[in-house]
């Protein structure tokens, strides 16, 4: 859900038969026929998509192997036209105590860089312009996609660092900000003016062990945290609004909401 999983099994069923992707049809996901099917996160394209690769291999091993012959007289032929894959999580250890061991079998990385004006009597911000470079792996199974994840891993972060924001009643400890009247999200007018996103680019003798599917990277909400960008730039432009406390120590706390910049100026 939200990743474009039925799209990037498609892609990897295509690849693996030698097809058009538009010849592989992907029915709904069912517990009658996968009852242990995994949660939709960032190993969802790897898992899924390794499973279908190995039931792919056992069709073709069945099919003639002359790919001169017509796709379709090679299904006629193959002794077998159906086959399940299976795999199971990646059977990962860590020791706390020790801090060794393995967490995650791969890792993301990225970097985003920010640019923010705020309004000083009023404690609003804009968002001027923001970079982001992603890591997806050596490839990137669906630029589109991935690209996709980026922008909507960054606005989900930017509600989390800058606006979204839980207020209980100090009365009755009800929660006052309980509908979207109360509770803001980010909109589309909260997005960067200029926003630009890259994906990562391996260079040919960069050895990048730990991957996925085809040495691709999913990413998830991996860029959540890359909005923090928006949040130091927010502080910075705090501070450059008074020349003389550039350097001074500020709180402004979390989401940075208006109202909390607006107080962090009032302060200096």
């Amino acid at each position: 859900m939200g990743q474009g999983l039925d799209t990037r099994v498609r892609q990897v069923v295509a690849l693996e038969l030698n097809i058009d992707p538009s010849q592989v049809r992907v029915r709904e996901t069912s517990t009658f026929a996968v009852p242990n099917t995994p949660p939709t996160t960032m190993v969802s394209t790897d898992m899924a998509g390794e499973a279908a690769a190995r039931a792919c291999k056992e069709i073709l091993n069945s099919m003639p192997q002359d790919e001169k012959i017509p796709w379709i007289e090679r299904v006629s032929k193959a002794g077998k036209l159906s086959a399940v894959g299976k795999i199971s999580y990646p059977k990962l250890a860590y020791d706390w105590e020790k801090l060794s061991g393995d967490i995650s079998y791969f890792f993301v990385w990225g970097a985003a860089l920010s640019v923010v004006e705020i309004d000083v009597e009023t404690g609003l911000w804009t968002i001027v312009r923001t970079d982001v470079l992603q890591d997806t792996g050596r490839y990137s199974l669906n630029p589109a996609l991935d690209i996709g994840q980026v922008e909507g891993g960054f606005s989900m972060g930017l509600g989390y660092y800058m606006m979204e924001e839980m207020i209980y009643d100090p009365s009755n400890a009800a929660l006052f900000s309980n509908s979207l009247t109360r509770y803001k999200i980010p909109a589309h007018s909260d997005m960067p003016r200029d926003w630009h996103v890259k994906l990562f680019e391996y260079s040919e003798d960069d050895q990048e062990a730990q991957a996925g599917i085809y040495g691709t990277k999913a990413i998830g909400e991996a860029s959540l945290g890359l909005s923090l960008s928006v949040y130091y730039a927010m502080k910075d432009a705090i501070r450059r609004s008074r020349d003389d406390t550039r350097f001074q120590a500020m709180e402004v706390g979390f989401p940075g909401a208006p109202h909390a910049i607006k107080t962090a100026l009032d302060r200096l």
